[in-house]
């Protein structure tokens, strides 16, 4: 992740023409002697060669990374720089020759970001490749045209403002609230370098209320066009018996397809402003609306003193107008879709921001993984993982190599960029699949002799040395050794052979074994495990196998300690084995052992232990016998409560540095409040969207998966904690234990 930030990935290849000049004209023994010269000296990222070499091989391999349209990014900003220390009189540099090969933006004066490159003016006196702001829509729209794999019927700024607003219509003030100008023109500016403005980020509706008014108001020619707008003023809507309805439906008749398609799309965001529903929060009326729109989408732009009166309270009138007669004049408005973009005839449905597959067939899913289609092309990096860890929902690990195998074979023309590009593309993607799960080929031989055979088929001398050095790790057993720079504490070993009774083990010795034993069991935990509730099914064990485990882990941890208390023959025993598991949570919650603490806190809110009135006291969360402590029972219960969706538990996650072993029941309650919510798959559509919503879950998971606990295995304990069920009683026994220590009156 560090090597594939863009300012790592801009200061290597701005270090790297210096560096390859050193590496000729110095000795090598002294490169590293130059560095400073190479990275800058001042804020160094890289302190030998070898972390300059490194970081260059992991950004050329590193997936999704364009590292051609970098380059040439880098390349102009370098001229650009080279051009102001030392300006260039013959124009050399700015009508200079575009590079062959490299891949330029393919709409231009579209308003459309199609990689989220910004792309400098290679010619001062033209406007620029990226112009949106004052751009003419029929100039636009004629560029849409040429692209409709895109599926953008209106232009990209209009089209994201429209659809961001109309999940903002309850907003209070949405458009007459004002917002700051400095903040609009920045955002000006960034649609008209080519940058890629994502404004669904945006936490101000009304900023981007008045960015879409920014824009419609730059049209050189308004949505109502100018020639029409005598006509328009001429509409009399004081003559008795006269339809001014009707006459502005014959001049609405004339304008252009491209004014009118995106006419409709503001229309349908202004009905909904207008609903019963929105309007009870936004405060927003007919006459309040069209005074802040009205002059935005009609007006003169030549106007004189005589005329500005009359026309201002006629534009109100034709306003009003248009949105009252918005459906009898274009009723195809409820066939508009705001809450997503369907890119027709492909298999595709897009979230509103262009950044995310909300629904897809399964093979364009697939395709998605090499060639974004109608997504943003920066917002790729992030749907291949989140395929990753949710593909298992619809579909098996076969049967996505055989679709991978298929795609690659189809994109086999030898003398094409754009298929070696997706053949690069493909290959990208399976390493990462084998790097990151491995562990499908290695339970899977079938799939392993597959993807073997499909790499003895590639004839891409550059492909198939890459895929080789994949096939070669996954060969190899995948032991993942963690060293660390400090030891481990000191482990407190029992002193006697055979342990008896609790007061033989020290409790934090004890909160340790079982942070090692339950930790092992959490981080072999793989993300198949926790789709489409695998743990509930009735082959759990092959479906969820280590989820299972550790589900059944838990409660035979639960009734332990709450047949320990209850097996004390005195008040005082059974007072003191509580304050003794009291004291384990309390070193579990020090080791971040979440999951100990709530084995602790379901064992002493069990109906067995919390019936004992002798007990009361210190469930109640008095102070116990070891006193000092300021981790009473009731701040562990209020810690894992599970109230306002376990709002405390969440807030320590977010607190607590790693290592760290959670409670897995709380996110195990957030996929199945999903799986419920949304079904995977509607007719051949796969809902992405949940996948989604069940990636962030597991990616959640996952990082608490990474670093292992620095602690030392004692395995007296160890033993005696796996061998619990036979000293230990289930539900009815406990009851029953329960029941002899205070009867039923």
């Amino acid at each position: 992740a560090y090597y594939t930030n863009r300012t790592v990935i801009d200061r290597v290849f701005k270090a790297l023409p210096t560096f390859l000049t050193a590496l000729f004209a110095s000795p090598p023994a002294n490169i590293d002697n130059d560095l400073p010269n190479i990275d800058g000296a001042e804020d160094r990222i890289f302190h030998s060669i070898n972390d300059l070499i490194t970081a260059y091989q992991t950004v050329l391999t590193f997936p999704y990374i364009n590292t051609i349209n970098i380059v040439e990014e880098i390349s102009r900003e370098i001229l650009a720089e080279s051009q102001e220390k030392a300006p260039m009189t013959n124009g050399a540099i700015s009508g200079s020759k575009p590079v062959p090969g490299i891949n330029r933006p393919v709409l231009n004066n579209s308003g459309h970001v199609p990689n989220g490159n910004a792309v400098a003016d290679k010619n001062p006196q033209k406007k620029p490749i990226f112009k949106v702001f004052g751009v003419p829509l029929i100039e636009v729209m004629t560029e849409l045209a040429k692209h409709k794999k895109k599926g953008m019927k209106i232009p990209y700024i209009a089209e994201q403002c429209i659809m961001y607003l109309s999940g903002k219509v309850n907003t209070p003030g949405l458009f007459r609230e004002s917002a700051s100008a400095t903040e609009v023109q920045q955002l000006k500016e960034s649609f008209d370098k080519g940058h890629d403005v994502d404004v669904f980020q945006c936490t101000n509706p009304h900023l981007i209320a008045r960015l879409l008014k920014t824009y419609l108001h730059s049209l050189p020619d308004p949505l109502l066009p100018e020639r029409f707008f005598e006509r328009i003023m001429n509409i009399d809507f004081e003559k008795h018996g006269g339809n001014p309805a009707a006459e502005l439906k014959a001049i609405l008749n004339n304008i252009p397809i491209e004014h009118i398609t995106v006419l409709k799309y503001l229309l349908k965001l202004l009905l909904q402003t207008l609903t019963d529903e929105a309007r009870k929060h936004n405060d927003m009326d007919m006459d309040k609306l069209v005074h802040v729109i009205g002059p935005h989408i009609l007006r003169d732009n030549n106007p004189t003193m005589q005329t500005s009166y009359r026309d201002s309270r006629q534009v109100l009138l034709v306003t009003k107008l248009l949105i009252e007669n918005a459906m009898s004049y274009y009723p195809d408005i409820k066939d508009i879709q705001l809450d997503c973009i369907t890119l027709e005839g492909q298999g595709i449905v897009l979230m509103p921001n262009r950044r995310q597959v909300k629904a897809a067939t399964i093979e364009v899913l697939v395709e998605t993984l090499y060639s974004p289609g109608g997504l943003i092309a920066s917002s790729l990096p992030s749907y291949v993982p989140k395929f990753l860890l949710t593909y298992r929902s619809f579909m098996t690990s076969q049967q996505l190599l055989d679709l991978l195998i298929q795609k690659y074979h189809e994109n086999n023309q030898p003398n094409s960029e754009s298929a070696q590009y997706k053949r690069l593309r493909i290959c990208n993607f399976m390493k990462k699949w084998t790097e990151e799960q491995y562990y499908e080929f290695h339970a899977n031989e079938a799939l392993l002799n597959c993807y073997k055979n499909f790499v003895g088929t590639i004839l891409d001398h550059s492909l198939l040395g890459f895929l080789l050095g994949s096939l070669e790790r996954l060969n190899k057993a995948k032991n993942v050794v963690v060293s660390f720079p400090d030891p481990p504490p000191k482990p407190i070993v029992p002193k006697k052979p055979t342990i008896t009774k609790l007061t033989d083990l020290k409790p934090v010795e004890v909160a340790r074994q079982m942070t090692l034993l339950e930790s092992d069991m959490f981080r072999a935990i793989k993300p198949q495990e926790l789709c489409e509730q695998a743990w509930m099914k009735a082959d759990k064990l092959t479906l969820s196998p280590n989820v299972t485990q550790l589900a059944q882990r838990f409660n035979k941890m639960v009734w332990f300690i709450v047949t320990t208390v209850l097996q004390g023959k005195t008040t005082s025993k059974r007072e003191k084995n509580l304050d003794w598991w009291i004291a384990v949570a309390r070193a579990c919650k020090e080791l971040a052992n979440y999951n100990g603490v709530m084995q602790v806190v379901a064992a002493i809110t069990t109906g067995p232990l919390n019936r004992l009135l002798e007990l009361r006291k210190r469930l109640g969360g008095e102070s116990d016998s070891s006193g000092g402590s300021v981790d009473t029972v009731a701040e562990l219960k209020e810690l894992m409560s599970h109230e306002n969706n376990w709002w405390n538990y969440r807030e320590a996650l977010k607190v607590t540095n790693p290592p760290l072993l959670p409670w897995l029941g709380c996110f195990q309650t957030d996929l199945v409040f999903i799986d419920e919510g949304m079904k995977i798959k509607t007719g051949e559509l796969i809902n992405f969207n949940k996948c989604y919503k069940v990636s962030h879950i597991i990616q959640q998971v996952q990082q608490y998966q990474l670093l292992p606990y620095n602690l030392a295995e004692v395995s007296q304990i160890k033993d005696w904690l796996l061998t619990i069920e036979g000293r230990s009683c289930d539900e009815e026994g406990c009851w029953q234990l329960s029941l002899q220590i205070q009867p039923k009156k």
